[in-house]
């Protein structure tokens, strides 16, 4: 009786894993049937996925949330860096860099039709917004010790949605021993803007 008992709760679950894979798969063709309606009418939703490529493979850069200001005309944009492993790293985010060096890169963000927002303030960890500064910097920690950072950009209207494309200046370098320094853009992509 035992034996008849197993054979039919095996074959029961069997069955059961078998109709489940080919619901997974119906599932998985009916998401392709809608991305593809979708994009008949011109919306891509991979392109409502937020993208972060940091400047550096060491550091990683979190967007926290993008907060526009209707009466100021301003976006102020919350990220946080975390350096999971590099020691006695001096962090800093910059107005423009000279990667280029025959044109300085400066830290800007654009609307979906390609027009360009200059950083206007910025700050670090518990430092004030700095207004005239080319740059703000602080010690990053190690061990997922995240540190705040706040950009400020000026002159945006509220009828802009959402930022397409954001480069942010930024570099590390070690405050002990041999100076090493890395520095690079940080691209984020997709940032939707919460007016107030």
């Amino acid at each position: 009786m035992k034996k008849i008992i197993l054979a039919l709760f095996l074959i029961y679950t069997t069955n059961l894993s078998f109709s489940q894979n080919n619901n997974c798969e119906d599932v998985k063709k009916q998401n392709a049937k809608l991305i593809d309606k979708l994009l008949s009418y011109g919306i891509n939703i991979s392109d409502s996925i937020i993208k972060i490529k940091s400047f550096n493979s060491d550091i990683n850069i979190n967007f926290i949330k993008c907060i526009g200001d209707k009466k100021n005309q301003t976006v102020t944009l919350y990220l946080n860096a975390v350096n999971n492993e590099l020691p006695n790293q001096n962090f800093s985010v910059t107005k423009s860099s000279n990667i280029d060096v025959f044109k300085p890169v400066n830290s800007s963000a654009f609307d979906e039709i390609g027009q360009g927002f200059q950083l206007y303030q910025m700050s670090i960890g518990s430092s004030g917004l700095e207004k005239y500064s080319d740059y703000v910097s602080a010690k990053l920690s190690t061990k997922n010790t995240p540190l705040l950072i706040k950009l400020v950009f000026a002159n945006v209207l509220p009828e802009i949605k959402s930022f397409t494309h954001i480069d942010i200046c930024m570099k590390t370098n070690n405050l002990i021993g041999q100076v090493e320094e890395s520095q690079g853009i940080t691209e984020l992509k997709n940032i939707k803007i919460n007016w107030k």
